[in-house]
Formats: C-alpha cells, sequence, structure tokens
C-alpha cells in the first residue's frame, strides 16, 4: 500500500506541474506583477502559453481570484444598452468601461492571444478589450479566414475572462465594402450576439465621407443585419476620423441601444474636441472606442496633461474607453517596446513610456516617478540584425540604436535616425543635398505607409474652435 501511495504521489506532482509544452517562457525563475511588485516564483514552468491551454493558472498568486471582480465585469453588469444619453447595465445603472485596444489585426498579430487577454485583465484591471480587425491592406478582404481566427480567439478569451469586448470593423472605407460588413456582422452577431460580453463597433473611422448621403445609410444596413440576431449595444463610427460626433447627434441612426465613437490623439484634439463632444451629449450617447496619448499620427509627442484632462473627461461624463494600443511598433503612442511577449507576462521594462502611464491610470496607482531601463533583451538586436547609423537601412528596416528609426532618403538610400523633416537635410554634405521623404521603414511590412498617410490627413483636419 505504502508503494502504491508513492506511486500515486509521483503521478500527481508529474501532472501537477507539467510543463506547457508551447510556452514563451520557461525556467526556474519567472517575473511577476502583483500590485506593482516584482517577485520571484519558483516553479518548473511559466504558464504564460500562445497555443495550448496551460492546466494551471499564470501565477500561483490567486488572492486576486477570489474577490467577486475575479468573476469579471459582465457578470456584475451583463448586457449593455443605452438609456437616452448614457451607457447603462442591465439594472439601468450607469456604466463607464476602462480597457485597451489591440493593433491593427494584419500587423501585429502576436498580440491577439489568450494569454494577453488574461494578463490584461488580471494584472493591467481591464474591463474592455477592443479588437480592431484590419480591413483593407491585406487584411479581411484579403484573408478573411485568417482575420476571423484572429477575432474568435479574442473574443472567446475575453467572454472566458468575463469582460466586454469590442468587435471593430477597422476600415476607413467601410462604405466600399458594405456587403462583405454585411456577411460578417451577420456571422458574428449569429455566433456571439447572445453573449453579454460583446459590442459591434461597424465603422471604425470615416475620413471625408458625409454622414447623411454616406455614414448613416451604411450604418443603418449594418445595424439591421445585426439586430436579426442581438440587441447587443452598437457603436457608430462618425466623420472625420470619428471626430463629428456632434453631426451625427443632429441626425442619428433609429433605433435602440445604439452609441456614437470619438476619437482622439492628446497632442492634436484638445478642448474644441470635448466641445463636440458635450454637443452630442445632449442627444446620444458617447463611447471612446480609441485614443492615444501622442500625435493623430500614433507617434511624435506624448502629451499627458492634456489625456488626463481628456480621461477626467470621460469620468465626468461617464464615457468608457480604450487606448491604442497594444502593440510593440516603434512609435510613441505603443504600449509595449519592441520584442515584448505577445503572451502577456510583461515586466515593467517591456513597456513604454505611454504603456507605464496607461496601466497606471487603469490600476488607479501613481505612474513610477522614475521609468526603469528597457530590458537589455529588447533594445540590443541580435549582431547583424539591424542597421548602425552609419549604413544603408533599407533592407535591414530596423536600428541598433535606441531611439532610432530608418527613413528612406530615396530609393537608393536611407538611414537610421531619430527624426527626419521631409525635404533637404542641412547637415547632408553638399554633393548628398538631396530630398528626404521621410517615410519609416519597418519590419512590420507596412513601412508606415498607410499610417503616415492617415496621419498627415489628420493633421491637415486639426480642429478648430
Amino acid at each position: 500500500m505504502a508503494s502504491a501511495s508513492r506511486r500515486e504521489s509521483a503521478k500527481f506532482l508529474r501532472n501537477r506541474f507539467r510543463p506547457c509544452e508551447d510556452c514563451q517562457t520557461k525556467g526556474y525563475h519567472m517575473l511577476q506583477h502583483k500590485q506593482r511588485v516584482v517577485k520571484k516564483v519558483d516553479h518548473q514552468s511559466s504558464k504564460k502559453c500562445g497555443h495550448v491551454d496551460c492546466p494551471e493558472d499564470d501565477d500561483d498568486d490567486d488572492d486576486d481570484d477570489d474577490d467577486d471582480e475575479s468573476k469579471g465585469i459582465v457578470a456584475k453588469h451583463g448586457f449593455l444598452k443605452v438609456a437616452q444619453n448614457r451607457v447603462v447595465d442591465q439594472s439601468g445603472e450607469v456604466v463607464r468601461l476602462r480597457g485597451m485596444s489591440l493593433f491593427w489585426s494584419q500587423w501585429k498579430p502576436q498580440y491577439w492571444t489568450k494569454g494577453t487577454t488574461r494578463w490584461l485583465k488580471k494584472k493591467w484591471g481591464i474591463t474592455l478589450l477592443r479588437c480592431p480587425m484590419a480591413i483593407e491592406a491585406g487584411g479581411y478582404l484579403t484573408n478573411p479566414q485568417e482575420e476571423m481566427n484572429k477575432v474568435k480567439t479574442v473574443v472567446e478569451a475575453a467572454i472566458e475572462q468575463g469582460i466586454y469586448v469590442i468587435i471593430d470593423w477597422h476600415d476607413h472605407n467601410a462604405e466600399q465594402h458594405e456587403q462583405e460588413a454585411a456577411e460578417f456582422f451577420g456571422q458574428v452577431a449569429k455566433k456571439y450576439g447572445h453573449h453579454p460580453n460583446v459590442i459591434f463597433e461597424i465603422f471604425n473611422e470615416p475620413i471625408f465621407q458625409a454622414w447623411n448621403t454616406t455614414i448613416k445609410p451604411y450604418h443603418e444596413k449594418i445595424v439591421s443585419v445585426i439586430r436579426q440576431h442581438s440587441s447587443n449595444l452598437i457603436i457608430l463610427g462618425t466623420g472625420t476620423w470619428s471626430q463629428d460626433v456632434d453631426i451625427a447627434a443632429e441626425d442619428p441612426v433609429e433605433g435602440e441601444n445604439l452609441a456614437y465613437t470619438i476619437h482622439f490623439y492628446a497632442n492634436t484634439h484638445k478642448q474644441e474636441l470635448r466641445d463636440k463632444v458635450l454637443k452630442a451629449l445632449e442627444s446620444v450617447a458617447i463611447f471612446a472606442t480609441e485614443w492615444g496619448t501622442c500625435d493623430a499620427s500614433g507617434d511624435g509627442t506624448l502629451n499627458l496633461a492634456e489625456t488626463k484632462t481628456w480621461l477626467d473627461f470621460f469620468e465626468e461624463h461617464h464615457i468608457s474607453d480604450a487606448n491604442w494600443a497594444i502593440s510593440d511598433k516603434q512609435e510613441a503612442c505603443s504600449a509595449l517596446l519592441p520584442g515584448a511577449s505577445g503572451d502577456g507576462g510583461w515586466e515593467d521594462c517591456e513597456l513604454t513610456e505611454s504603456g507605464h502611464f496607461v496601466r497606471s491610470t487603469l490600476l488607479g496607482e501613481p505612474m513610477p516617478a522614475t521609468l526603469p531601463e528597457p530590458c537589455p533583451r529588447l533594445t540590443t538586436p541580435p549582431p547583424g540584425m539591424c542597421a548602425d547609423s552609419t549604413e544603408d537601412c533599407s533592407k535591414k528596416k530596423c536600428c541598433n540604436d535606441l531611439g532610432a528609426k530608418c527613413f528612406q532618403k530615396n530609393k537608393y538610400w536611407a538611414s537610421c535616425k531619430s527624426s527626419c523633416v521631409k525635404g533637404i537635410d542641412p547637415s547632408d554634405p553638399p554633393e548628398w543635398a538631396t530630398p528626404w521623404t521621410c517615410k519609416v521603414l519597418t519590419r512590420d511590412g507596412d513601412d508606415d505607409e498607410q499610417d503616415s498617410a492617415a496621419a498627415m490627413n489628420k493633421e491637415a483636419s486639426k480642429l478648430t474652435a
């Protein structure tokens, strides 16, 4: 009997500490966060698994699994609806959700995982996650099943975690893809529309399309498709990169449980845009599905003071929000440094300044007075992978120097620099005094072309009083 008991005990221990085959991090130690304290955990394997279900929790610190909030915000509030100009829960109480947006699905798919979703809920305190499924530029129109699978992964992970999730048709020209959008939302509304977690965002950012003749008719079509399967909250994009909420509010789409989205980037959009929101709030509900701490380009200068003004404004008016973005793209609004894990488990040294700030607002904690140095493994590329400042970076499309980007001069030359101004650079030798295009070349494959074009248009459309 004693021998049998020992065999059973050995079997239990093998099963209990069986390592995850596909875990991104293995070893004797792993770093974890608990109330912003980093501690060492002694066990056989960390459990941050991207493609398999790990047998145990992602940490051994389960005191945060015992309270009511661990059951999820959805268990508390249930189905969301619109009452007058507010988003409310199933009991009619006003709800304000806070969370993060993932990045364009075709360019940063590594973060569209169960692990990222779980980590953001448990360690960043999010109650909302936005899934911006790309449509053009190699997105859904090109690879519909691949993009649909990414959405399913994150939506089902969010449902499992008990948080709300936005399914976002991330498009600037949705009216040109109305049939594809109708088919997509018909499928996801039928599959997920009975879950209180799910919110539909049906047109990310119209640009210069007219509300009455283009944007509104598109919304009416897609809303009617979703309503065949679900009465869940639907968020409607508005003109000029989802800034013209006041115009939409003057001629709203008929129907129930409809809200209108506002997007802002703190160093570009300020009080004049908040005034438009106040005007819209006189008659419709507002939901901020995308905002950034930097310029409208997604890059440039952080403006954390203006960001705080916006967040205080949202709190005052009970406006839910999602920050852009969980991404390691080398730009100011990214929450993560290049090379950060795609499955959560991030150390403090893997976060950007924006990431530190946003996480602190989500947790209701002060931002550290001194930020940690970036993790060496993230800032030191393997030898030969990236370019030095003295060589052409056209092929490698990345830079060894921290903070440098690969700026294109012309089709023959690109250089690693910290900044770039289009035109002639006075510091160039006279024999090489030709204009710089300043296009940023990246290893992501998008080369910032679409983002740069959008940024130029957004900057050109800065609001005036």
